[in-house]
């Protein structure tokens, strides 16, 4: 199987402008290769500020469901990503950016990061969609071709390129490849890809969800474990109505207009997704109120929260949110 890194150019004279090009399989990418050791791979780096050694360690999951227990996490120090059982770091040394590869029974897994990485014009070439793809927050693009043939020594490729990443210099790009001899790998190689994540950007919390739910009169229901139930309103007649936001760790959970209808007009919100343990939750008011309150969510039990916005000219305490949380589910008067 010829390598993938065949297709990657580095440049050794980057002021000069002089460029090398290596379509050997032998000698990929200004690269040496080296099987007497699976722990680590050590490049030289320039003129990027990346890490220069990879490490594998076993790990829980912490990619897409496709991941399981038995797979790698590789760490260029950059990136990670994901690796299945039985893949096997090849000591890939680059002269110009850090690059790596793996092999495993017919599958091959390399990487390019840096300056003069390659795109995706090949895979395009071959009859690719390019699909976007988010990575933790950092946006992406891949595409796999199943008519590679001869020119990579295998009949499908799946290649991920990722640019304006927030951790690195501007001009810094990521390529990284699978290679593979049977078309039932498709899944587990666009899997791979997708594991793919940057040193120092934080990967939005996207497991926290919520949907309005009943009216105050309609049955309210029991909630499972884990589950939170948000009940809010606007008891002020002076600000009626007012559009209030509520976030919970961050993530807008409310976004309404309430109207205060007697005082008696709190409506619901089941918010899912929410991990055990205690979470953040803030409230702001378009009148300019702002409230922000703790709340705790055992590991086997739910949650009822009520949010009141508040407002009487004659107040001194202005405009104001009050809150509360209870074990148990909610009755109003």
């Amino acid at each position: 199987m010829k390598t993938l890194l065949a297709i990657v150019t580095t440049c050794v004279a980057l002021v000069a402008g002089s460029c090398s090009s290596s379509p050997d399989a032998g000698d990929a990418g200004n690269s040496t290769t080296s099987t007497s050791s699976t722990t680590s791979t050590t490049v030289d780096v320039a003129p990027t500020d990346a890490p220069t050694s990879t490490s594998t360690t076993t790990v829980p999951p912490v990619g897409p469901a496709c991941v399981d227990d038995t797979w790698t996490m590789v760490d260029t120090g950059p990136f990670t990503f994901m690796i299945p059982d039985g893949v096997v770091d090849q000591n890939a040394q680059g002269i110009d950016s850090l690059v790596g590869r793996f092999r495993g029974e017919g599958i091959e897994i390399a990487f390019d990061y840096g300056w003069f990485s390659p795109g995706l014009g090949d895979v395009e070439r071959l009859g690719a969609t390019i699909v976007p793809i988010s990575l933790g927050g950092v946006d992406g693009e891949f595409g796999t071709s199943g008519a590679a043939g001869d020119e990579y020594g295998t009949d499908f490729i799946t290649h991920l390129a990722v640019k304006n990443i927030p951790s690195a210099d501007p001009s810094t790009l990521l390529w990284l490849g699978v290679s593979y001899d049977d078309e039932a790998f498709t899944e587990t190689a666009e899997c791979i890809v997708s594991t793919v994540r940057f040193s120092g950007v934080v990967e939005p919390d996207e497991g926290i969800t919520a949907e309005s739910a009943q009216p105050l009169g309609e049955p309210q229901g029991d909630l499972a474990a884990g589950e939170v139930k948000l009940w809010v309103s606007n008891q002020s007649f002076e600000d009626d109505p007012v559009s209030i936001l509520v976030t919970v760790d961050g993530v807008d959970v409310v976004e309404e207009t309430l109207f205060v209808e007697g005082q008696h007009n709190w409506i619901a919100f089941d918010i899912h997704g929410l991990e055990p343990g205690e979470h953040t939750l803030v409230a702001a008011s378009s009148t300019g109120a702002e409230h922000v309150a703790t709340f705790t969510l055992p590991e086997d039990e739910p949650r009822w929260l009520v949010l009141d916005y508040w407002y009487y000219p004659e107040d001194v305490e202005g405009r104001f949110f009050s809150f509360n949380e209870s074990d148990q589910a909610v009755a109003f008067a």
